[in-house]
């Protein structure tokens, strides 16, 4: 296991070994050097302008009512909540005929008498006899309702309202109000106008100049990769190359077969990845939107220069379909090409009969270990890990060989990784390790072949300007980070030790098992590396001391993403197997080989026990992973184990460790080969391969496990199997929810309403959410503050119990619940009493946390009762004790409900609010169309979540996050459904909502219309992001 002749340098050599220097000659007058210089030139300006160039910006403007003097009610979620420009008109017989209503509302961009209408929304409505218009809580108008002629006019430099012709009132373009609907009580309304223009300036498309310039681009960097060619080609003829064959191609091996088969079966049973719902929605949304946005949260802000695999994802679900197992065929692509990549890269390693039959298995152990855990997604981590390795690939063989064109096609592979996300950075990692040999080939060629060489790889480089600019510009950049640094602080190199905490989370899934091990066997080989090279012995391989520097400058370059999760660590997928298994199957032989300073026993042995102790440190790691219900799956959320061993405890590894060094001292002793007092150092790649093998077997065998226990039911891997295409709806076959429609009141059996204290006297529940089932008796001490739409407690306390109510019999089919709204808990308490023969058996604190905490809330969640065994009747106490203010509680009489199939609940045709943790696992539902700056409303909602209201306790439901279900969530009645996985423990997380908005969608004219901007040009701040500082850092 020693390197060969040519990969052993001398102690000056650098990482890549130095190209004979050969002196320039005639091709510094070729075709070539022109070819390339020329290239480079044009390439390098196109490409400094492309972020600049003028783009068509989408300006839609939407009209109000569509038919003159007849205004219908309509649902108009705006994605940027407020409209880059509002004008509102309307006159005296306007307000005349909204003043005969009982709501009185002239036009309000909110359903009124919701919590966020008076408060962000513009409502002008008649009260006695004036007339009140108010905007975000702001009064703009207050006079006689006989004001026959008022005009309001809002952009982002002010809100200005106009009465008979005269300024009355002027405000801030803070003011400017949110609109998520537009509403009038008044059936006819004649002089009633709206004209709005939503915020849709990330919508862009190229203009014939850029995509002239585009196509020059793209033609240039051609030209460049062309003339770099025909300059390799003359060097060949010129007599002067001096550049070294390749190495010959071997046959494949089992391995070459193993990793495929093994990464197929992966496909199919694999969990989520962290990002897969979020990015495969984003990129639905792209045939609507015409543009990569955020889509769940920040107003839906662009994501470039991070688009083209965005644009790549949406085309092939438009191609393929959206199952889990479709979109994970291009991960697997990417990590067979990769894997093959990496054979490709250490086949010159392949020294000697033991290496060349040791390290093949090595790297696919160490590969599969690397990518399973990591990349097998939609997330980006894929497309760089083969970036990497491509780029890695062409620069080793451009150094070797003293080829330009491959320079310059890894040039062209860095590029398409670095534009594929933020840990694009490490694409940059082979270019810079390379960047000295590289620069010696240059130089042994003269610097008239050198600089138009140069400028070609330059013009490769312009491969980014393309992908990250083709149809975004600079203003979408500046744009969408103003819009995060107005939300969120992003982390930054200082903050690095974050990725680690969570790669040490005891509970977190991004500190899994699976996910530390890969990362920690890596850097113990990088250490292990980097010592050796610091004592002086420079033995590594050329090949494996590019790698090696390679995966170092790669965890640094990790420093630079604006976030801090550990499956980053997947960008490092494929160089990280060529060092750790480089290491571990090269090191102990080169070691060995040392004669002049042989490497001492306790070198072995202290290596032996550190590597057990990192071991040990990453199966303490969780069997826990992203978002995942872990149905069917063994020993959940906690660290691996088999019976009685633990593979978390460093016992086990240094009992194998002892065991594997013994046996090699024995069986060397034997074979007279005489490892000696190197058995312990020859042990270290054994146990770490093994540990390896150990964390592989356990996670495929706990995911095919979960898929077999499951098979007859539901878990993610069984139905992929089973269904791959998702035919059958994927999770969405196995979720039921209580339907309300279905509620049936219980049977009253005995006794009266016994009302104790004033809190329930007249008490009722909050007007924007009625109760979600009728003719259900129910109690609330609910009052109407004075605004009409803030409510305090009630001054008051007390308490109701209700009668008994006969327990129907029990059925897989139905289930007895009550529904509960405001608060839960701190003084509030809603209890159920049971009839248990003679005996009254109470559950207490019902509709809180399961940690026991508060919920305070509007909207109605449905609590599941769980009579004891014997129980045959059931009454409720419900408590309001608290004395501040909306410390409300209001409650319906228990109900029978049928459990129906998720797909039956929704309504067909409209859009469901898939929250983004689970959305890759339901690929029938319709999410919502984001497009020309109007979010559709949906009607039901289905997210991860295990408390109640913890599901839209997300982003994607928050207003100051931009949220994309934000309009239809506080303009609806929301009812929190009882939900559950058929035939699955009660405690899987899974949410369901229903959404009650009466108004229908699409009662207003859109005028599509578009601008040419220059792509410099600032765009509106709609949303007056203003920088935050770094305690606005967000972190799970």
């Amino acid at each position: 296991m020693t390197s060969t002749s040519q990969d052993t340098p001398a102690a000056g050599s650098s990482v890549v070994d130095d190209p004979p220097a050969r002196p320039g000659g005639p091709a510094a007058r070729s075709a070539g050097a022109l070819l390339a210089a020329i290239g480079g030139v044009v390439a390098v300006v196109c490409a400094v302008l492309m972020p600049l160039l003028p783009v068509s910006v989408e300006r839609p403007v939407i009209s109000w009512p569509q038919q003159p003097g007849v205004p219908q009610s309509t649902n108009l979620g705006l994605t940027a909540q407020r409209p880059l420009e509002l004008d509102v008109r309307f006159g005296c017989a306007d307000v005349a005929a909204a003043a005969a209503t009982p709501d009185g509302v002239v036009v309000a961009t909110f359903r009124p008498g919701f919590p966020a209408a008076e408060s962000a929304g513009l409502i002008a409505s008649v009260r006695g006899d004036r007339l009140l218009v108010t905007t975000r809580g702001e009064t703009l108008v207050d006079g006689p309702a006989a004001a026959c002629d008022v005009a309001i006019h809002g952009d982002l430099g002010g809100v200005e309202a106009r009465v008979d012709g005269a300024v009355v009132s002027r405000l801030p373009g803070t003011s400017q109000p949110d609109v998520d609907a537009l509403v009038s009580s008044a059936t006819t309304a004649p002089g009633l106008q709206v004209r709005l223009s939503p915020d849709d300036e990330f919508a862009t498309s190229p203009t014939v100049l850029k995509l002239v310039v585009t196509v020059v681009l793209g033609l240039a960097v051609l030209a460049a990769l062309a003339g770099l060619a025909l300059l390799d080609r003359e060097g060949a003829s010129s007599g002067t190359d001096g550049r070294r064959r390749g190495p010959r191609l071997r046959r494949p091996a089992v391995v070459d077969l193993a990793v495929p088969v093994v990464m197929v079966v992966w496909t199919f049973i694999a969990p989520t990845t962290d990002d897969d719902g979020y990015y495969s929605a984003m990129a639905a949304n792209v045939p609507f939107s015409g543009f990569v946005g955020n889509f769940y949260q920040l107003y839906d802000q662009a994501f470039t220069p991070y688009t083209w695999i965005y644009y790549a994802l949406s085309w092939w679900q438009d191609l393929a379909g959206t199952s889990p197992v479709v979109l994970r065929l291009p991960a697997l692509a990417f990590g067979l090409l990769t894997w093959f990549l990496v054979r490709a890269f250490t086949r010159p390693l392949l020294d000697g009969p033991v290496v060349s039959r040791v390290l093949p298995v090595v790297l696919g152990v160490a590969f599969l270990g690397w990518w399973l855990p990591y990349d097998m997604g939609v997330r980006p981590e894929a497309v760089v890990a083969a970036s990497v390795m491509a780029s890695a690939v062409a620069l080793m063989i451009a150094v070797e060989r003293e080829r330009l064109l491959p320079m310059g096609l890894a040039v062209v592979a860095a590029g398409i990784g670095f534009t594929a996300g933020t840990t694009g950075f490490v694409a940059l990692a082979p270019l810079l390790a390379a960047a000295p040999g590289c620069w010696r080939v240059l130089r042994s060629r003269g610097w008239r072949v050198a600089l138009p060489a140069a400028l070609g790889l330059l013009a490769a480089g312009g491969v980014v300007a393309v992908l990250a600019f083709a149809d975004g510009s600079l203003r979408d950049f500046v744009r969408a980070q103003q819009i995060f640094r107005g939300l969120q602080y992003p982390e930054s190199w200082s903050t690095e030790i974050v990725r680690w905490n969570y790669l040490f989370s005891d509970t977190a899934p991004m500190g899994n098992y699976a996910k530390r091990l890969p990362v920690l066997l890596t850097l113990l080989a990088l250490v292990g590396f980097l010592l050796f090279l610091t004592a002086g012995r420079r033995g590594w391989p050329a090949r494996l001391r590019f790698a090696g520097l390679n995966t170092l400058l790669g965890f640094l370059l990790l420093w630079m993403t604006p976030s801090k999760w550990t499956h980053h660590f997947g960008s490092l997928a494929g160089i990280g197997t060529v060092v750790l298994a480089g290491v571990l199957v090269l090191g102990p032989g080169l070691a060995r080989g040392l004669a002049d300073r042989p490497v001492r026993w306790p070198v072995g042995v202290g290596a032996l026990v550190g590597l057990a102790f990192v071991v040990a440190l990453a199966m303490n790691g969780a069997n826990s992973w992203a978002y995942s219900w872990m149905l069917g799956m063994p020993h959940p959320t906690e660290p691996p184990q088999v019976s009685v061993v633990r593979f978390g405890s460093p016992v086990w590894w240094l009992l194998g460790a002892a065991i594997v060094t013994t046996g090699l001292a024995v069986v060397s002793r034997r074979r007279g080969t005489g490892l000696g007092s190197s058995s312990a150092l020859v042990a270290v790649p054994v146990v770490a391969t093994v540990a390896l093998l150990v964390s592989l077997t356990y996670l495929l065998g706990s995911f095919g496990l979960a898929a077999v226990r499951t098979a007859g039911t539901y878990s993610p891997g069984a139905d992929a199997l089973r269904d791959p295409l998702a035919s059958n709806c994927g999770a969405a076959q196995a979720v039921e929810a209580l339907d309300p429609r279905t509620a049936r009141a219980l049977p009253a059996l005995s006794g009266a309403v016994v009302t104790t204290g004033d809190a329930f006297t007249g008490g009722n529940w909050s007007p924007s959410s009625p109760p979600p089932v009728a003719g259900v008796p129910v109690w609330g001490s609910h009052r109407p503050g004075p605004d009409g739409a803030t409510p305090p407690d009630g001054a008051g306390s007390g308490s109701v119990t209700t009668p008994w109510f006969a327990l129907p019999p029990s059925t897989p089919a139905d289930a007895t619940s009550v529904y509960v709204a405001g608060r839960t808990g701190n003084g509030n308490e809603l209890t159920a009493e049971y009839q248990v023969g003679g005996a009254v058996d109470r559950v207490d604190d019902l509709g809180q946390k399961r940690d026991g905490d508060a919920v305070d809330a509007r909207e109605w969640r449905s609590v599941t009762l769980a009579p004891p065994a014997g129980a045959t009747a059931v009454r409720l106490v419900v408590a309001d004790e608290s004395d501040d203010v909306g410390g409300w509680i209001a409650a319906t009489a228990p109900v029978v409900q049928r459990w129906i199939p998720l797909l039956d609940l929704i309504p067909p045709g409209s859009a469901t609010a898939v929250g983004w943790p689970t959305a890759f696992l339901f690929p029938c539902l319709r999410a919502p169309v984001q497009a020309d700056g109007v979010n559709e409303p949906v009607s039901t909602v289905v997210t991860w979540g295990g408390d109640p209201l913890s599901g839209v306790a997300d982003s994607a439901f928050l207003p100051q996050r931009g949220g994309l279900f934000v309009p239809s969530y506080r303009n609806s009645a929301v009812t929190q459904l009882s939900a559950r996985f058929r035939d699955a423990p009660a405690t899987v997380g899974i949410e369901v909502y229903t959404l009650r908005n009466p108004l229908p969608s699409g009662r207003y004219d859109l005028d599509r219309r578009s601008e040419v901007v220059p792509g410099w040009q600032a765009p509106p701040n709609t949303s007056f992001s203003v920088p935050v500082g770094p305690d606005a850092v967000v972190r799970p």
